[in-house]
């Protein structure tokens, strides 16, 4: 059996192992060249590490101390008011490129061909598909092998932006932050993605960002990252933001209309991007590479457009629900004034 897989991030990687552990031939295209992993920190469930170690216990060994383990508590600073949850479920803190890094590296070691800094256009997609029995499109939310097929999208874009950024020092446990920052709110989610640094994700509550966050090309400025310093560093056990060339973006929440077409499939934000707070894009990715792979190995693809909709639908409506809820909090916390706001907040009502 063929297989093309077209991106080589997690969802793709793994599934390239897999199946080539399975005795198939694959091939993985990936546009970005191989020491360019990207990205900053994402999280993945304590069982999901786990489930990465069983696959090569000795290569995990080289990449074991990336993986970064939080306490459940998440610490949530409402204004002035903090108080603790306890969560039910453990993350782990990770840098996309060091996963990556080993997910291409076991991928390798069975005899998956990778190739890297190849720009799949349309076209080739079509030839692709043509010359295999299966291909996989994993190439992210602006999927060329969805577009090339014609799958069709349903897609929306919060009002509100946000902006992923570097933190020096690392948290023990995720940290949530809602502060007001004039008229607006800034809502910061944090984590550990190493054993030295972590990641934050900021949103902005206003439609128009502030000059003071945002140079002309919407790009994070040294103002801006003295400011999150001076609003949120207190909050992170004297953790400190860094400048990085990170640019404030509107999300964009896309949905295929089709899970596959013909002889090709989609898995992880080609098929679904679901909400950016914690960086969960990996795991929906391997997720839906673990499902896709049950159903190839069982002879079941018939099965796969119904076991993925039943997984990724409740979380796609969740998403796109929560989209515009920074828009809805900061016209709540401008009418109603920071007292009343934040103790509505801390009580559950938005």
């Amino acid at each position: 059996m063929k297989i093309t897989i077209i991106g080589a991030g997690p969802g793709g990687l793994l599934i390239a192992h897999q199946l080539r552990a399975l005795g198939k031939e694959v091939t993985v295209y990936e546009k970005r060249p191989e020491e360019d992993n990207g990205g900053l920190g994402i999280t993945i469930s304590t069982d999901d590490m786990k489930s990465l170690e069983r696959i090569c216990k000795n290569r995990f060994r080289k990449y074991a101390h990336h993986f970064t383990p939080a306490f459940r508590t998440i610490t949530t600073s409402l204004g002035e008011r903090e108080f603790q949850q306890d969560k039910s479920f453990d993350i782990v803190g990770v840098k996309r490129a060091a996963l990556v890094g080993y997910l291409s590296d076991i991928a390798q070691d069975v005899g998956t061909q990778v190739e890297y800094g190849e720009d799949i256009d349309e076209q080739r997609v079509l030839a692709e598909k043509d010359n295999c029995d299966l291909l996989i499109g994993a190439d992210g939310v602006r999927s060329t092998v969805r577009s090339a097929l014609k799958m069709g999208i349903s897609d929306r874009i919060s009002k509100t932006p946000f902006i992923w950024l570097p933190v020096e020092g690392a948290l023990t446990h995720f940290v949530r932050v809602i502060v007001p920052y004039g008229d607006e709110l800034l809502y910061m989610n944090a984590y550990p993605d190493s054993q030295t640094s972590s990641t934050a994700v900021v949103e902005y509550s206003g439609e128009t960002l502030d000059n003071k966050l945002a140079d002309s090309e919407r790009m994070i400025t040294q103002e801006g990252i003295d400011i999150f310093n001076n609003l949120f560093a207190s909050r992170l056990s004297s953790a400190k933001f860094t400048l990085y060339p990170s640019k404030w973006m509107n999300f964009q929440g896309v949905a295929s209309r089709k899970t596959h077409k013909e002889n090709v499939y989609l898995i992880g934000d080609a098929f679904a991007r679901i909400h950016y707070r914690t960086g969960a894009g990996a795991i929906e990715a391997m997720n839906g590479a673990k499902l896709l792979l049950s159903c190839i190995y069982n002879d079941a693809l018939s099965s796969f457009d119904e076991r993925l909709r039943e997984r990724m639908g409740p979380q796609i409506a969740d998403s796109m629900g929560k989209m515009d809820q920074l828009d809805y909090m900061g016209r709540a916390f401008r009418e109603s004034g920071p007292n009343k706001f934040f103790a509505a907040l801390q009580e559950g009502h938005f």
